[in-house]
C-alpha cells in the first residue's frame, strides 16, 4: 500500500521532499509489477505530479494487469484525510475511456471533500 496509488496520494501531502526521500530510505521502493517506479528521483517527480493534479493513476502498477485511480479527500483545512480509489482489470475499453474514468473519480473526490467542508 505504501507505493500504490493510496500511498502516492498520502505522500503527496508532504511539502518537504527530504521527508519523502527519508521515507523511501526507510521503506525502499519495490518492484510489484512491470510499471513500478524504481528510481527515487522519478518516484519523487511522480509524487509532485500527484500533488499538483490531485490524482494518481496506475496502469500495471502496483498490480500487473490492473488500472487504479486515486484522489485525495481533504478536510476543510486542505489536509488529506482519506483517499477515494477505484481499481479494476486493465481492458481495452477502460484504457480507451481512461480520461472519463479519471474525471469521474476526481469529481466524486471533490464532491466528498466539499461535503466534509460544510
Amino acid at each position: 500500500i505504501t507505493y500504490g496509488n493510496f500511498g502516492k496520494v498520502f505522500l503527496s501531502k508532504e511539502n518537504d521532499l527530504d521527508n519523502i526521500s527519508k521515507w523511501i530510505e526507510k521503506y525502499p521502493l519495490q518492484q510489484y509489477a512491470s510499471k513500478s517506479i524504481m528510481d527515487q528521483k522519478e518516484y519523487i517527480k511522480h509524487i509532485k505530479e500527484v500533488k499538483e493534479n490531485k490524482i494518481s493513476i496506475g496502469i500495471d502498477d502496483p498490480i500487473e494487469g490492473a488500472i487504479s485511480i486515486a484522489v485525495p479527500i481533504e478536510n476543510k483545512w486542505g489536509d488529506i484525510i482519506a483517499v477515494l480509489a477505484i481499481a479494476g482489470v486493465k481492458t481495452e475499453d477502460k484504457l480507451n475511456n481512461l480520461d472519463e474514468l479519471m474525471t469521474q473519480v476526481k469529481q466524486y473526490g471533490v464532491k466528498i471533500t466539499q461535503e466534509l467542508g460544510k
